[in-house]
């Protein structure tokens, strides 16, 4: 059985992502940025997603845009937690994040001499978000 270190630091890669809100796999996230928060406003958060065949990442965003989810009007349109965990696999911090607005969505691109795996990178403002 692996014990836990007390005195470990906490690492980039050992972290999860569940969707509430828009269907995107926990397994698609490549890069999230964890919140800031500067003069009593949370900031912009910048995502990056593997884009899958079977379970398109493009189309869940697509889906978002299309159906005018975003509100102008501080109405929530998903959320996501930020799982973090140790290096036996038990969570050790979590953070919810309530998502008012889509800002920017680039659905990735192809290359003709490339084999690289497709990316969606989305940045979207937090209407809250909470240690908890």
């Amino acid at each position: 059985m692996l014990k836990e270190n007390k005195n470990e630091f906490k690492r980039n890669n050992r972290y999860m992502v569940n969707f509430d809100g828009i269907e995107i796999p926990e397994f698609a996230t490549q890069q999230i940025q964890l919140p800031n928060y500067l003069n009593g406003t949370w900031g912009e958060m910048k995502i990056i997603f593997s884009d899958g065949i079977e379970i398109s990442t493009s189309e869940a965003i697509y889906k978002i845009i299309n159906e005018k989810k975003w509100s102008f009007f501080r109405k929530p349109i998903f959320s996501f937690i930020i799982k973090t965990f140790n290096s036996v696999g038990e969570c050790i911090e979590k953070w919810k994040v309530v998502v008012k607005k889509i800002k920017y969505v680039e659905f990735g691109y192809y290359l003709i001499n490339g084999d690289q795996i497709k990316n969606v990178k989305m940045i979207v403002k937090p209407l809250n978000c909470k240690l908890l």
